[in-house]
Order: C-alpha cells, then structure tokens, then sequence
C-alpha cells in the first residue's frame, strides 16, 4: 500500500447547517451522566459518510466520543430506531470485540428533537466501495482484507443472539419456515 492508513479513515467536516443541534443543551444532559467531560461544551464536526443516520463527532479535551441521530423530517416509525441501534450494540460489546462502548442513550425530545446515543470513538478504517485515490493495493492485500471482512463477519454470526440478550430480535424460525 502506497498511501498512509489516515487516507482510509473517515474525517469529520465541519457541520452542515440543516444538521446542527443544540450543543449546550447536549453537553448539559451528557455531562450529568458522564464523569470527566468538563465544563465547555465540545467541539463538534460531522462525518460525511453513512446511510441513513447522522453521526457526529464529539471532541472533548479528555476524550472524543460519536452521536448517533436520525435526520430531521418525517420518517418511518421503524427506520431509524436509535433504541434498538444503541440496545444491540450494547449488548454486543461484551461478546464481540468490534463494537464501540455504549455511553449513553437519551429518548427524551427535549434534548435534540429525536432519540439518540452517543458511544465510544473507535478510530479504524472503513471499507468503501472505492478506494481512495492515490491508494495502490496489490491483489494478495486485496485478498488478505477480503478475508479478514469475512472472518469478522463469521465471528459476528456466531454470536448466540440470546446468550447476549438479542433473542427477542428479528422474526424467529427464518424466511422459509414462516
């Protein structure tokens, strides 16, 4: 690989003005539930990639930290359900090394205008559909990154669901059998 891993990881830009929140308020609610934060707000910046949710940035002095949110707007009632994002990840943290450390979730409106959570940052790299440009892979790297994505994928499906706690998601007995 010709270019440096920094090219692979997503950085944060600055907020776009439809997704900006109320950072006083947030600081304010997480600051009482969360030592060590201080008394100024934090620096906040947007990351850019992601589907449907928005997930920011929350840079402190003492640590940084990731908000998760849905987009403002009318939205299908079960298309962006912060409760069960934060509830799965949550309970697999403890079974399965890749997730973030769950911090805090907040359903109450008054803070943001919509549910949300806020976890632990995990720098890493995120695979695209496209690698950066500049970026030279050789195909035994490209090999070798395909199989690491699908033996942590494997891991992941190993996962009892309900040793974890998770046995209650989903629809059960599988397509065929319904």
């Amino acid at each position: 690989m010709t270019t440096s891993a920094a090219a692979f990881t997503d950085e944060p830009r600055d907020l776009r003005d439809e997704d900006a929140f109320d950072v006083a308020a947030l600081h304010d609610w997480l600051s009482h539930r969360v030592e060590g934060l201080g008394d100024a707000p934090p620096a906040v910046k947007q990351f850019g990639g992601g589907a449907s949710n928005l997930t920011y940035l929350l840079r402190y002095p003492s640590r940084d930290l990731v908000l998760r949110r849905p987009p403002a707007g009318q939205k299908a009632a079960s298309a962006h359900d912060m409760r069960r994002e934060h509830r799965v990840q949550a309970a697999l943290g403890p079974v399965y090394p890749y997730v973030p450390a769950m911090v805090a979730f907040c359903d109450d409106p008054a803070v943001l205008g919509a549910d949300f959570y806020v976890m632990e940052r995990v720098e890493g790299t995120i695979l695209r559909g496209k690698l950066p440009s500049g970026l030279s892979v050789s195909a035994s790297q490209a090999r070798e990154l395909g199989l690491r994505a699908v033996d942590s994928l494997i891991e992941l499906h190993q996962v009892d669901a309900a040793a974890a706690g998770l046995g209650d998601l989903g629809k059960g007995l599988g397509y065929v059998g319904r």
